[in-house]
């Protein structure tokens, strides 16, 4: 199955017990029924001279960076109502350069960014024009410049977890389930010390959860082939299509505010596919004649 779905771009669900087997096909239809666009293209293109583009780690959504770093395509195929999808671009930034007698530039561009894509019942081609993304360069540093970006930061933190997880995976298949396990606990002490993990944020929330639930499936080999590999299977499949895949498990989730039970198929849950998951558990309430 898991095959099937990267063959076919979509999302791998484990689905550990029948009764969560309904709401899975009601989260994947809450999906689908919600298409706005289609054939979704992102375009990069530098804004300065010297300002390149370096990689996008964009899952597996295809990317092409050309014209010596000058500009690049991300492919995000179809997109869900209300469905949002973030991605870095790492790019090089050459040193601000002063003459002589000249006044330092107070700011940057960096990357202009618009969007393409087919509407989803006429299929007409409609460009989105987005904003020139620029950088602050000033003589001195104050505090407030040296504030990390906190999106920035938790969407780092979920490529590092991302490519934790698929190292563990690795050498859990070669049998070095102790190393998996160290190499896990290692990632969810970075996680907690970053400023989007200290700030609360939810996504990191979730990333910790699905850290110490990933050690758990690794304990021994035979709980490991029982769920654990399924659920990472899962996992890093909804992480590199940013889409939710249902995993049939609850997870409790510590932050500052207490103790919450959430679902670690939240984290790209869209209000469609929650409403039809609501739906389901309803009709599944519903007495039957």
């Amino acid at each position: 199955m898991h095959a099937i779905s990267e063959a076919s771009h979509g999302t791998f669900s484990f689905i550990e017990s029948i009764n969560i087997l309904q709401d899975a096909f009601a989260r994947c239809i809450g999906g689908l029924v919600s298409i706005v666009a289609r054939h979704v293209q992102l375009k990069v293109k530098s804004a300065s001279p010297g300002v390149q583009i370096l990689s996008i780690p964009s899952g597996r959504h295809k990317n092409k960076i050309f014209d010596q770093g000058q500009q690049a395509v991300i492919d995000i195929g179809d997109m869900y109502a209300e469905e949002e999808k973030e991605f870095l671009v790492f790019l090089s930034i050459p040193v601000s350069p002063v003459a002589d007698g000249e006044e330092r530039l107070a700011n940057t561009s960096l990357v202009d960014v618009s969007c393409f894509h087919k509407g989803s019942v006429s299929m007409d081609t409609v460009q989105v024009e987005g904003e020139r993304v620029q950088i602050r360069r000033p003589p001195t540093l104050s505090p407030i410049d040296q504030v990390l970006c906190l999106e920035v930061d938790r969407q780092r933190n979920r490529l590092l977890v991302t490519e934790t997880i698929a190292k563990t995976q690795r050498m859990a298949e070669m049998g070095d389930l102790k190393g998996a396990q160290a190499l896990l606990a290692k990632q969810l002490s970075t996680l907690l010390t970053t400023a989007s993990s200290r700030a609360g944020d939810d996504l990191c929330n979730q990333l910790e959860a699905e850290l110490k639930e990933t050690r758990e499936r690794m304990e021994t080999r035979e709980l490991y082939e029982r769920s654990g590999r399924a659920y990472v299977l899962s996992g890093m499949s909804s992480h590199s299509w940013q889409r939710a895949a249902t995993r049939g498990h609850y997870t409790t989730i510590s932050s500052e505010g207490g103790n919450s039970d959430t679902r670690t198929t939240t984290s790209y849950e869209t209000p469609s596919m929650t409403s039809m998951v609501l739906k389901s558990q309803i009709l599944n309430l519903a007495p039957r004649e």
